[in-house]
């Protein structure tokens, strides 16, 4: 008997877990393995490529396993995370035929820059027929955007202005990957804001682009000072990306992510009160910075 999960609902999924479950299970593996002293390069792209590639073909599986009504934020994700694809196995190309690290800016961050809209277009397709968002929910996600944006701006943005070792091309690609996460983060951040979240497909949904956030921001930063080599730590916040995208696309509840009703007053959850609370303290620890 096949149970739904619902959004803001206390239901259980008596469907089986183990597709989900496995994939989960094989990808926390492989990314324990690519972090391991013993693992070659030639393994570690490996790793990354099949985790790349495993988040478009999950998702063609869910849509045809579980046919959800509504499909257009998957379809997005999916033409997102393929064009991801395209530029990692260009990456790739380089650093396991030629054994060089390729250019920058390269084919492959035309495709990353390619998958952006489509991420921030399915994001915000999630949020769409919700019911009016509240004053505080609009407040909150303001929070979050002036915050990062203020963040992106000090740190990554006006540091590639100045830089006058980039080309136009890279200091185009280089400014426009914080403003796209920047413009991602606000999806997602309204996405969160606006009920308690209890389906397990959008859980692991929004974690996965909070994760592949924290690795962009912080390879901005390092490609910026010339600090990024392959298989750094970064590398992590990518692949845990690409697996919470493909489990959440594996498990039944990724039909039904729909909203409910939520009570007109509701407590705000720790979660909620630690991202509200990074985000007031970016943009004055941002300026502090850029002062001294």
């Amino acid at each position: 008997m096949e149970l739904r999960a619902h959004l803001g609902t206390g239901r259980r999924l008596a469907v089986p877990r183990s597709l989900a479950a496995g994939y989960g299970a094989v990808a926390s593996l492989l990314v324990i393995v690519y972090f391991l002293p013993v693992t070659s390069d030639n393994v570690q792209v490996a790793i990354y490529e099949m985790l790349g590639i495993g988040v478009p073909v999950s998702i063609v599986i869910g849509l045809l396993r579980y046919r959800p009504a509504n499909k257009v934020h998957w379809l997005l994700f999916l033409a997102g995370f393929t064009s991801w694809a395209v530029g990692d196995a260009y990456w790739n190309y380089y650093r396991w035929i030629l054994h060089a690290q390729a250019g920058y800016p390269s084919l492959a961050d035309v495709a990353y820059q390619f998958g952006y809209p489509m991420l921030i277009v399915g994001a915000f397709a999630l949020t769409a027929g919700r019911r009016k968002p509240s004053l505080r929910e609009l407040l909150d996600a303001a929070i979050v955007a002036v915050g990062a944006a203020t963040l992106a701006w000090t740190v990554l943005v006006e540091p590639a202005l100045m830089q006058s070792g980039l080309s136009a091309a890279g200091t185009a690609f280089t400014i426009s990957t914080p403003v796209a996460d920047v413009v991602l983060l606000l999806a997602v951040a309204e996405l969160a804001f606006r009920t308690r979240i209890t389906n397990v497909a959008l859980r692991c949904v929004i974690a996965s682009f909070g994760f592949t956030l924290l690795a962009d921001v912080a390879y901005s930063y390092l490609n910026l000072h010339g600090g990024y080599t392959n298989g750094m730590f970064i590398d992590g916040g990518w692949m845990l990306g690409y697996a919470l995208l493909a489990v959440a696309a594996l498990h039944p509840s990724m039909a039904t992510i729909r909203p409910v009703v939520q009570a007109k007053i509701s407590r705000p959850t720790g979660w909620r009160l630690a991202i509200l609370g990074a985000a007031l303290f970016a943009a004055p620890l941002a300026l502090l910075a850029d002062f001294l």
